[in-house]
């Protein structure tokens, strides 16, 4: 009866120590993120909310603080886009995000043109 308790007992320690190591190696991965992606789309249909349409998703970030967080989020025909920016990395924000706003412009021409080639070939 003794092995048994000891041998559970190393057990649940072990797994403590894989689970607090666990925790460590997502908390570092978080922490030393530069880009992560998704490509999940939001829904294409208007929704219902307890029985309300929605019509607007404010878009969010959360994490550990960076000096630059870019969200995108799609919804029914909308793009929406939320930037947050550390003023003491990028002192002109306003620089910044006209140039995001001049790169999201040549994107999305750059990508009507091919839809159009490829529409045409």
């Amino acid at each position: 009866m003794g092995h048994n308790i000891q041998s559970g007992f190393l057990v649940s320690e072990a797994f403590q120590l894989a689970n607090q190591n666990r925790q460590l190696e997502l908390s570092s991965i978080v922490r030393y993120t530069t880009v992560s992606f998704s490509n999940m789309i939001g829904p294409v249909e208007q929704v219902e909310f307890c029985g309300h349409p929605v019509v607007f998703i404010a878009p969010s970030g959360y994490g550990p603080p960076e000096a630059l967080t870019l969200n995108f989020q799609s919804y029914v025909n909308t793009m929406m886009v939320n930037l947050a920016v550390d003023e003491a990395q990028f002192p002109d924000v306003h620089d910044l995000l006209e140039d995001f706003v001049e790169s999201l412009k040549l994107i999305r021409g750059a990508a009507s043109n091919l839809v159009e080639k490829h529409r045409n070939d």
